[in-house]
């Protein structure tokens, strides 16, 4: 499971509370943050608590099909990419993505919502477009046309002669 948070107390209090969670924080050396989540890629980590901001781009880990957001921020990106790390090619379950907010939290959660509301808007307008682009790129056609002079003549076997003749 991925815990996803923004805050260091937060990933602190997570780690703290949930049996053999592994956490990746900002100060951790390089070296600590690799194995961390190589150890997460291989099965090796059950519960991996971090930010998006470190761990939510360019990682594959479509052998996780649960995290929860704990606490939410503003931004939209950041969120759309820490789910994908578990949306990807190879995922052969269902994903299970859950926020976690409080109600003091509400302002943030109505802008994600229009975000999100936003984003779909877009995605189905590029659809459409891309679905016009490529209508009209594959209905134009060009027609070439090159002479042909024949210099030997056709010699039509004697099977086909009979069956055109019938």
């Amino acid at each position: 499971m991925l815990l996803w948070c923004d805050l260091n107390a937060e990933s602190e209090a997570l780690t703290a509370a949930i049996p053999d969670a592994v956490e990746v924080t900002g100060s951790d050396s390089l070296e600590v943050k690799a194995q961390s989540m190589k150890d997460f890629t291989e099965g090796r980590v059950r519960v991996l608590v971090s930010k998006p901001t470190i761990c939510g781009y360019g990682m594959n880990w479509q052998h996780c099909a649960h995290m929860a957001f704990v606490g939410l921020s503003d931004s939209f990106e950041q969120m759309y990419q820490a789910e994908r790390r578990s949306w990807r090619f190879g995922q052969k379950r269902s994903v299970n993505s859950y926020v976690i907010t409080s109600e003091a939290e509400g302002a943030v959660v109505r802008n994600q919502e229009r975000k999100l509301a936003d984003f779909e808007t877009m995605s189905a307008r590029m659809i459409e477009h891309m679905r016009t682009e490529m209508q009209l790129e594959l209905g134009v056609t060009k027609r070439t046309q090159i002479p042909y002079h024949p210099t030997q003549p056709v010699i039509i076997p004697e099977w086909l002669k009979e069956i055109t003749a019938a």
